[in-house]
């Protein structure tokens, strides 16, 4: 299953890559943000061209459906892995779900488009494929909703934070 969508962040394209790349706004995005119980960072390196990569270990919180939870148990535990291509202006990333082995793949893509108004349009394609006979469709379906979802929460959390800091920076004003 193929999913594409896109969300409005109120910045420009270099301020987002910065911050997208910032382990601080990362963490905070995983743990306030998207309500993560897990968020570890395994690997992470800026090379000086700009590109950059990051391994991640990462539990969402899931309400996960009964006649999934005999195959994934409680938690949906996944390490992700991405790569920031500084000439594409992409984000490349691939998660794999742990304890389901090669049974679901999931990968996509993050790139940067001009707003219809001030800031940029995050767009996202993703490929989920599920190989469980009789399942694999519900677990596609169940999977994309929840990447779209938490795309949601986390373009929320990034225009707080862009609003927030901003506000904080304004001449005149005192904390």
């Amino acid at each position: 299953m193929d999913c594409t969508f896109s969300h409005p962040i109120r910045c420009d394209r270099a301020t987002f890559w910065r911050l997208f790349l910032d382990p601080e706004y990362n963490e905070q995005r995983h743990r306030v943000g998207l309500d993560f119980p897990l968020y570890e960072v395994l690997e992470f390196e800026k090379r000086p061209d700009g590109s950059a990569s990051r391994r991640l270990l990462l539990e969402p919180r899931l309400h996960i459906p009964a006649m999934l939870h005999k195959l994934v148990g409680n938690t949906a535990r996944s390490e992700e892995s991405g790569r920031f291509d500084p000439v594409q202006q992409r984000f490349f990333w691939q998660v794999k779900m742990l304890g389901l082995g090669d049974k679901v793949s999931l990968s996509g893509e993050n790139w940067l488009e001009d707003g219809a108004s001030a800031g940029v349009e995050r767009h996202v394609r993703c490929s989920i494929t599920a190989r469980v006979l009789g399942l694999g469709g519900f677990i596609e379906s169940f999977i994309a909703k929840g990447v779209r979802d938490n795309y949601q929460k986390a373009a929320d959390f990034t225009n707080r934070w862009l609003a927030e800091r901003a506000a904080r920076s304004l001449p005149g004003e005192q904390a």
